[in-house]
């Protein structure tokens, strides 16, 4: 995905990603016066001097950024609908570390299915497998029987979704 330098901070080209920087150096600076300022008139009123040391201002900017990730096509919520479809108490039982993990390849899983289901000819095996490997995750929770026949089932389902979506296109365009 380009990327577009501009001067508010990275724009995307092709809308999926959007990185917003917040200048956080100026603030610190203000803040730091306010301080200081604060000091020499306690320092005064107490009869006390307070000596104050300029720190070094760094050579570099910091800012804050925030990712804010683009909408979701419709295509892939549905895919993630169906992949995630009887598979609530497996996830349940997963580590929080093994949910991120799981739920990254899901999402990963998603886009490739998208690319697979989208093409004029669709390949089943390619689409059992790439659902068959997410769910290899999930080893270690359920039986592996338990996991072909789910795989084969989504698989199922996705072509379906897969070819009522290619009927809806051919009659807008109709």
């Amino acid at each position: 995905m380009a990327v577009e330098q501009g001067k508010e901070g990275l724009a995307p080209v092709g809308g999926e990603i959007r990185v917003e920087q917040t200048p956080v150096r100026e603030a610190a600076v203000e803040a730091g016066r306010e301080v200081v300022n604060e000091l020499e008139e306690l320092g005064e009123l107490e009869g006390k001097r307070v000596q104050t040391e300029a720190a070094p201002s760094p050579t570099a900017v910091q800012a804050v950024q925030r990712v804010i990730a683009a909408p979701k096509d419709r295509m892939v919520q549905e895919i993630e609908s169906v992949l995630s479809e009887g598979l609530e108490e497996l996830y349940k039982q997963l580590s929080p570390e093994e949910r991120t993990k799981f739920k990254a390849k899901g999402e990963e899983t998603a886009r490739t299915l998208r690319d697979l289901l989208s093409q004029t000819k669709i390949n089943a095996v390619k689409v059992l497998r790439a659902i068959s490997d997410w769910l290899k995750v999930l080893s270690d929770r359920a039986n592996k029987f338990y996991l072909e026949q789910e795989a084969k089932i989504k698989t199922d389902k996705l072509i379906l979704l897969a070819e009522a979506e290619r009927r809806e296109g051919e009659n807008a365009v109709a």
